[in-house]
């Protein structure tokens, strides 16, 4: 039997695999929501850089006479140019959390792989290819990956817009929203190049039950605007614990996913209120956020018999910020003090019986302007209030509700 060099085996397996091209694709035409990207990009470059993948961005229109989600198409090209060994497409709004793991590395070549199907014959008109091949594969291409091997996943149609989109017939529930055929040419395109050229098939959920994997990586909502997919967005985030925010480890009742929400809102206000801040945790991650002013609102009498120093702490743990006020007095006596309509978002967080909570809503809901949101949601008494008082309110992360006066001064489409 002749000698074996494993070492030197191993060595050119790994610098075979080392040399694998990956690329991250992803489509922005027409400057598409900056205000979600720049929540989105972030995360999908990291995942990029921990597969060892390029970020490659379509922002060139080739087809302007097609819908923008057509572009993706361009893929099947840029693959080639590029030459890459594995393709990987994900939407410009879709959210990919950290500890995802590579997919490329648990599919063969042959093999192309989404998020998850759909029932083709829901949407689709079926012609030849989907007949004979008979797997019902409906695409959901928001998230889409294919070797050089299977580049015809992004095979340009072969017959002409106006055919293709007399096939495609959107469901119930997607015409109950902004979705029309238009939207829908990719899924369509990639779902019939699937049958056409019958391309081995596997979804992410598949490929994670295989691997005995339960985590939660992606996210991505199609049927929303987006101004309601970035509210959405930052509410994912921060209960998947994601943000540059780090906490100070202050004293108090705030969730760290809590905490994020606050963060995150407030990046997009010129001004906060705060109603009860106690030792100043949820202050902080306000602040932090805000550029513009934060009114911190306490009388500080509901602390003295347990803890009589919390003005002070409060003080030492927000004195780095210059755009902080406090305001020391009773809730209702400080909102005489706004305008009505002249506070971007309060939070409400005070005393929480039923009573105060509702003295609290009916002070401060018309001093504010874009969101008006609160903490304790577990708590009945607080329920109770917010019942009473007949708003609509949202669950955000953790026990904050919140509820969305006016549209949210973010621009989408």
């Amino acid at each position: 039997m002749r000698d074996c060099n494993f070492g030197s085996i191993y060595n050119v397996i790994t610098s075979k695999m080392s040399k694998l091209k990956k690329t991250i694709f992803t489509l922005n035409v027409d400057g598409y929501a900056p205000e979600i990207t720049e929540l989105t990009y972030p995360l999908i470059k990291r995942y990029a850089e921990k597969i060892g993948a390029d970020f490659h961005i379509i922002s060139e229109r080739k087809s302007p006479h097609l819908p923008p989600v057509y572009e993706k198409l361009q893929i099947y090209d840029l693959g080639r140019k590029m030459g890459n060994d594995w393709n990987i497409y994900i939407d410009s709004d879709a959210i990919v959390h950290p500890d995802f793991f590579d997919v490329t590395n648990f599919i063969k070549k042959d093999t192309v792989v989404h998020n998850g199907a759909d029932m083709a014959n829901n949407r689709w008109r079926y012609d030849k290819y989907f007949i004979r091949d008979g797997r019902n594969i409906g695409s959901c291409n928001w998230f889409a990956i294919a070797s050089d091997w299977c580049l015809d996943l992004w095979h340009p149609s072969d017959i002409s817009f106006e055919e293709a989109r007399e096939n495609i017939f959107p469901t119930q529930n997607e015409t109950n929203t902004i979705i029309t055929p238009d939207h829908l040419i990719d899924d369509y395109t990639l779902s019939r190049n699937i049958a056409k050229y019958g391309l081995k098939f596997k979804t992410v959920v598949q490929i994670m039950q295989e691997i005995n994997d339960a985590g939660n990586y992606l996210w991505h909502a199609y049927t929303i605007r987006a101004e309601d997919k970035v509210k959405e967005i930052r509410k994912v985030l921060a209960n998947w614990g994601i943000s540059d925010y780090k906490d100070p480890k202050i004293e108090g009742y705030l969730l760290y996913p809590e905490l994020i929400w606050l963060y995150l809102t407030a990046q997009k206000m010129n001004s906060v209120v705060e109603i009860g801040s106690w030792k100043g945790k949820g202050s902080h991650a306000i602040a932090s956020g805000c550029l513009g002013k934060v009114t911190l609102v306490d009388n500080f009498l509901q602390h003295s018999e347990f803890n009589p120093d919390a003005e002070r702490d409060l003080r030492r743990n927000i004195s780095g910020f210059k755009n902080v006020e406090i305001l020391k007095m009773d809730s209702i006596e400080a909102a005489k003090h706004f305008e009505d309509n002249s506070i971007d978002m309060v939070f409400i967080d005070g005393v929480h019986d039923k009573q105060s909570v509702l003295k609290d809503l009916n002070a401060w809901y018309p001093k504010c302007k874009k969101i008006l949101c609160g903490h304790d949601l577990d708590r009945q008494s607080v329920k109770d209030a917010l019942v009473e008082f007949d708003i609509y309110f949202e669950v955000q992360a953790g026990n904050i509700w919140a509820k969305k006066k006016t549209k949210l001064a973010f621009a989408g489409r």
